[in-house]
């Protein structure tokens, strides 16, 4: 029996590669591989780079949480009703040139900035803060175009980043933070181990404002001494290095003792040489007031010096002819990057430091609580006049509690950078930037946020290693300053500086040395006072407390600051 032939022969179906067999356990995911008959899944893995070559350009997340919490937060123009992207549809060619600059942003110019249309250049500056493509090299040039304008944020003014686990050698962190035109000033601080002949070579960073090296427990570091202190001052005076240091900061470092003061003179702007745990002993007090500093045992310097400017503003009331009246002025706080930027022309900054409304702490804005310290204020000192007797007892318990309600509000709010940008602030309040200026700077006019004076300058502020539990705000009592700070009353002692020598729990370990004035400055005046003789000494005693103060009218600034100090 003969099969007629098929007219149409059925050929069989070709099997896809990625098909999978029905019989076998194969998961979501899984790939099946037809020749060998193995199951398999395949998985990508970036190989991480083993050093930091261009950590400048590496992209990182800047957007703050809990924007609404900080001081100076304004939504931002069309927040009620936010443009977003169409989830159905093509996306708009706006849109997708959008993505495109986003992805190359790292390659854009200044040049190529300027040439954009404003609108065009807010629109990339809000979706590079808003996304994860902002880096250094990013930051520093948009920074160059937005920070002139009349309408600006503190985020072209300021800059943070902490890197943990450096991989590189110090120099290649360095060298993108230096700046021989001043463009910005940097904040440094090292909490891990670095090679003790590039921390000499620190010194080659013209415009370093604040360098912090701490030396952690438990950990194998590079130990400071003596000598690198020298090293640096030879620089100071050989190379005209450390133009613009207010603040050095040497924390655990044993072998940096009082020997080291005298090689301070030499650093033209140095304000501040906190030395927490090193090796100074009880005689360093005595022998830094012989070179001009003042010692202080609190552990918070930022509030010593923000008590220093409350008391410069009763002087300049005084100064001016004004009545020197109760001054109640609210710490520095932790200011949004958002927050909006406005110049205050310089012949003008004594004018509003001393306007009954700016001395005076304001509404800050405190969680989900606005707190009016103005109108708690007003009833503390009815009832202090109402019961006199109580009066000393009970300010110091109301501003006591309010010091600690504001501190703990604000402290989980703080970034790394808060307590060093801010000190470098204080210290330009103090000094009206003179030292900026002499180290031919150009400062402009005084940048705000709200009543605050910040940094004019942009300032630029990187950690390299861990940030360690002793380097965090812990409580609002670790000194005898505080968050808020009243000056009229001789008679409340808690806010007043206290003398070292006159401070039973003297530790030499906890020892901070201040100095306000510009130092070439302070030994003009150190020569002017030598030549007054018995009179300016008889003088200096009669101003312990601010009712004396008040009383002589052409006293200087800086013996009074020198005196509180």
């Amino acid at each position: 029996m003969k099969w007629f032939p098929l007219k149409r022969r059925l050929l069989p179906r070709p099997r896809s590669s990625n098909s999978q067999p029905t019989d076998l356990p194969v998961k979501s995911g899984d790939k099946y591989d037809e020749a060998s008959g193995q199951v398999y899944r395949e998985t990508y893995v970036s190989i991480p780079s083993g050093n930091d070559q261009d950590w400048a350009r590496k992209r990182h997340v800047v957007r703050e949480q809990h924007e609404k919490d900080h001081l100076g937060y304004e939504p931002a123009y069309g927040a009620e009703h936010p443009k977003t992207r169409a989830s159905k549809g093509g996306r708009s060619l706006q849109d997708i040139a959008m993505d495109t600059v986003l992805d190359n942003i790292a390659n854009i110019t200044l040049e190529y900035l300027e040439s954009l249309p404003s609108v065009l250049v807010d629109r990339i500056w809000s979706e590079v803060n808003q996304s994860t493509r902002m880096s250094f090299d990013v930051w520093k040039t948009f920074s160059k175009l937005l920070q002139n304008r009349n309408e600006t944020t503190l985020r072209t003014l300021r800059y943070r980043e902490a890197i943990e686990s450096p991989r590189s050698p110090l120099e290649t962190y360095t060298s993108p933070l230096a700046s021989n035109s001043f463009e910005f000033i940097t904040i440094l601080s090292i909490t891990t181990a670095f090679n003790l002949r590039d921390l000499v070579k620190l010194s080659e960073i013209p415009n370093i404002g604040v360098l912090e090296i701490v030396r952690t427990s438990g950990t194998v570091q590079c130990v400071i001494s003596d000598r690198v202190v020298r090293a640096w001052s030879l620089a100071a005076v050989n190379d005209g290095a450390f133009k613009v240091l207010r603040i050095l900061r040497l924390w655990n470092q044993l072998d940096v003792t009082g020997k080291s003061l005298s090689y301070l003179k030499d650093f033209p702007a140095l304000g501040v040489y906190d030395v927490r745990g090193c090796g100074f002993n009880l005689r360093s007090p005595t022998d830094a007031r012989l070179l001009g500093w003042k010692p202080t045992v609190d552990r918070s310097v930022l509030n010593v010096l923000h008590a220093a400017c409350v008391e410069r503003a009763i002087i300049l009331r005084e100064n001016l002819g004004l009545d020197p009246q109760p001054i109640r002025r609210a710490s520095a706080k932790q200011l949004w990057d958002g927050a909006k930027v406005w110049k205050l022309p310089r012949g003008e900054v004594a004018a509003f430091l001393t306007r009954d409304e700016t001395s005076s702490p304001g509404t800050p804005r405190i969680a989900e609580f606005a707190l009016d310290l103005n109108r708690l204020s007003a009833a503390a000192d009815r009832v202090a006049r109402i019961n006199p007797g109580i009066e000393g007892n009970f300010r110091a318990y109301f501003w006591e509690t309010m010091d600690d309600y504001t501190f703990e509000a604000s402290r989980m709010k703080m970034t790394w950078e808060f307590q060093l940008y801010s000190a470098y602030a204080r210290l330009g309040e103090l000094r009206n930037d003179r030292d900026l200026l002499r180290a031919g700077i150009d400062i402009g006019d005084q940048a705000m946020v709200g009543k605050e004076l910040i940094n004019s300058v942009p300032v630029v502020s990187i950690r390299l290693g861990p940030t360690s539990p002793e380097l965090r705000p812990t409580s609002a009592g670790n000194g005898s300053h505080k968050s808020t700070y009243g000056s009229a009353m001789a008679s409340n002692n808690s806010y007043s500086s206290n003398r070292i020598a006159s401070r039973s729990d003297f530790d030499p370990k906890n020892l901070c040395f201040i100095r306000v004035e510009v130092p070439l400055e302070a030994q003009e005046s150190a020569a002017t006072t030598l030549g007054q003789g018995k009179k300016t000494k008889e003088s200096g005693r009669k101003r312990n407390s601010f009712m004396s103060l008040a009383e002589s009218k052409r006293m200087k600034l800086s013996e009074v600051l020198e005196s509180f100090l």
